[in-house]
């Protein structure tokens, strides 16, 4: 099984044979020519940029080059359990399902009774284990704007985009005049996107437009309060 350097050695001989420059799978692929160019010369940057293997596999499957990378897997070899492990695990079992019992019995007796002192600590501690209570204030209530729990995504030209929702990721590529709703819940990272200029991302119905010279921005973090950029705020109304 050949290499990702090795697969990338192939995109290039294929490309050359096709008779297509990089300019043309440029405008194929969407990945700028700088970053074509080294990807197929500079074995060292595809050992330390951590998007090559994605980046190589949008070229070979461009230019119909079988993607057939090795992957080394390792088998894991289970470890034995001990009896007082096995013993050890019982106990805590049973713990865990007594102390559930416990917490589902005073959920039950604190519904039949008014919102007291005592409930109400009740339904404080709730939140703060991080289970939605949707009788409780928001905590945002006060800040006298809407709270997004979706932003969208809108492509004025062709963008991708390596995007981690409450920390599950996703690869998303958009062409122009496409859009992409992402619903969230505690934050998004937007932790790679091509032609960023490309790409304006509606927040509290209002467009953020990312208006950058970089083919490649890094790191953008979407919450509730905003969208963070080198520690700005760039979803914050500017003052006239």
């Amino acid at each position: 099984m050949p290499t990702l350097i090795e697969i990338a050695s192939r995109c290039r001989e294929k490309r050359e044979e096709l008779g297509i420059s990089r300019h043309d799978l440029r405008d194929e692929t969407k990945i700028p020519v700088d970053i074509i160019e080294k990807l197929e010369e500079d074995p060292d940057y595809i050992k330390k940029e951590p998007y090559a293997k994605f980046l190589i596999k949008q070229i070979a499957r461009s230019l119909n080059v079988p993607f057939d990378l090795e992957e080394e897997t390792k088998e894991i070899e289970p470890i034995p359990v001990k009896k007082e492990e096995k013993k050890d695990l019982v106990y805590r079992f049973l713990k865990l399902s007594f102390l559930s019992s416990l917490l589902f019995t005073f959920f039950l007796l604190s519904a039949s009774f008014d919102r007291s002192e005592k409930s109400q600590k009740f339904y404080e501690f709730l939140n703060s284990t991080g289970i939605e209570n949707s009788t409780e204030t928001n905590i945002y209530q006060n800040k006298n704007r809407p709270i997004p729990t979706s932003i969208t995504l809108k492509a004025t030209g062709n963008v991708w985009l390596t995007v981690y929702v409450d920390n599950v990721q996703h690869i998303i590529k958009l062409r122009k005049g496409e859009k992409k709703i992402i619903k969230f819940k505690d934050k998004i990272k937007i932790e790679t996107v091509g032609n960023p200029k490309d790409l304006v991302i509606m927040f509290n119905n209002k467009p953020v437009k990312l208006s950058y010279s970089k083919k490649i921005l890094h790191n953008i973090f979407i919450d509730s309060d905003g969208i963070f950029l080198n520690g700005y705020n760039i979803a914050e109304k500017k003052e006239s």
